[in-house]
């Protein structure tokens, strides 16, 4: 009988997953506070939705380290690999859209205390929030657009 390396990929897909419905739903969240009231309490609320989801974002690049780690020495990992390195093209979009939503958020809780922003932004602002939101759930939009950044 012969014991193999652990296999952590699963585990990191999981969490990965777990993470893009996470920052879709804070797309949405923002988005309709946005578009539905805009007022300074639920900001302050988002405002630590965005906070807890950095941490989860950490968690899932440990837990995607982890993982190819475990994969170094696994005959049998080809196919846990290939899948590993698609999720770490990803992850970048994710990172993307996180660090968007987390400078954004702040300065809609400032607009929403002062009062300042027009119908019309609120408009523009919905839709364009409510625009990344398919970039955050295909997979296939994200190996499309990772085949034409320049790096």
């Amino acid at each position: 009988m012969t014991a193999n390396p652990p296999n952590f990929t699963k585990q990191a897909a999981k969490s990965y997953q777990k993470l893009a419905e996470q920052l879709v739903l804070i797309f949405r969240n923002v988005s309709n506070w946005i578009q539905f009231g805009f007022e300074k309490g639920e900001g302050y609320e988002l405002q630590t939705e965005v906070k807890k989801l950095l941490k989860d974002l950490h968690q899932t690049k440990t837990l995607m380290k982890d993982a190819a780690d475990s994969l170094e020495y696994n005959p049998f990992g080809k196919k846990s690999i290939k899948e590993l390195q698609e999720m770490k093209q990803r992850i970048y979009y994710l990172n993307q859209g996180y660090t968007y939503l987390s400078s954004i958020v702040g300065t809609f809780v400032a607009w929403s205390a002062a009062g300042t922003i027009t119908p019309l932004q609120v408009s523009e602002w919905t839709e364009q929030l409510m625009a990344f939101i398919p970039f955050l759930k295909h997979k296939e939009t994200w190996l499309r657009l990772n085949s034409q950044v320049r790096y």
